[in-house]
């Protein structure tokens, strides 16, 4: 609690002096005020606009504090700091681990990313799937085909024996070709069906192997040993025997299904077939053959 004590200056006719103190638990403690300046020199009362000046000019430094006299790796790390940066005409990092500014680093990573849109496997970064990755579905696109092509034998009925080539003529046959088998060039199908049928219904019905390749095969003169060159027959991608032929209304037939025989369309999306006869037969004049292929096409 603030209180003031009156104290007289003893000069005559001098009055009291009220003096300012606080009483501290009882006890009477005069309250002082701090005035600046040196001796015999007032330089005001201590306030907020006239703090009491303060210098630590002596005072110890604390352990680990920098001083302006020695900082030698700080100044050399600030003095590099350009060259390590780098200038914005720097080249590209050669590689990953030689010494380059930082600028060339960041140009070399920049020029690893691909940019946007599909490109081919060798403009792809390289990607190791996870040891645990599940499986990725996969989606292919399947459409159904059928394709046809016919051949009329010549006009004589000279007999067949086993082995011999069906073609259409004695001295220049042709092999058949199927067009638009797959989706495209040098696509993949699945052959699923083969189906042979003849022009007549004899009392003595034909058998057949069908060969079916994506090359160009040299077919063989009819009624003739039928032969594939070895380079030929590495191309052959089915040869099927088409099992016993029954008469239909009018015709012969011969059908096999559930083959499931993965080939590859040739350059020009074309399939090619001859037809090798499997039994002594006798045909007709001019009987015609007619090669039917059914499947999907795998994309």
């Amino acid at each position: 609690m603030t209180t003031n004590v009156n104290t007289n200056t003893g000069a005559s006719g001098a009055t009291n002096v009220p003096v300012a103190t606080e009483n501290l638990s009882g006890a009477i403690t005069q309250r002082v005020k701090l005035v600046l300046g040196a001796t015999d020199t007032d330089d005001g009362d201590v306030a907020s606009g006239n703090p009491i000046p303060v210098t630590a000019f002596a005072l110890p430094l604390p352990t680990g504090a920098s001083t302006s006299a020695k900082q030698d790796t700080g100044n050399t790390s600030l003095g590099n700091i350009d060259t390590a940066i780098g200038a914005k005409a720097d080249a590209a990092a050669t590689t990953d681990a030689g010494t380059f500014s930082l600028i060339a680093l960041i140009k070399r990573m920049l020029g690893k990313l691909p940019s946007l849109g599909q490109t081919t496997m060798s403009g792809s970064q390289p990607v190791t799937m996870a040891s645990d990755q599940p499986a990725i579905p996969v989606t292919v696109s399947q459409t159904l085909f059928s394709v046809a092509a016919s051949l009329t034998r010549p006009a004589d009925t000279t007999a067949y024996t086993v082995g011999d080539a069906v073609t259409d003529s004695t001295s220049a046959p042709t092999t058949l070709s199927l067009s638009s088998v797959g989706s495209g060039n040098s696509s993949q199908i699945e052959i699923d069906s083969v189906i042979v049928t003849s022009s007549v219904k004899g009392s003595v019905l034909p058998y057949f192997r069908v060969y079916i390749s994506n090359n160009a095969m040299t077919a063989t003169n009819d009624n003739s040993a039928f032969a594939l060159s070895a380079s030929e027959n590495n191309n052959v991608c089915a040869q099927i025997d088409m099992g016993a032929p029954y008469a239909a209304v009018g015709s012969t037939r011969l059908e096999r299904h559930d083959l499931a025989i993965v080939c590859t369309t040739s350059s020009t999306n074309t399939l090619n077939v001859l037809l090798v006869i499997d039994n002594a037969y006798t045909p007709a004049s001019g009987e015609v053959f007619r090669v039917i292929i059914k499947g999907r096409r795998l994309g």
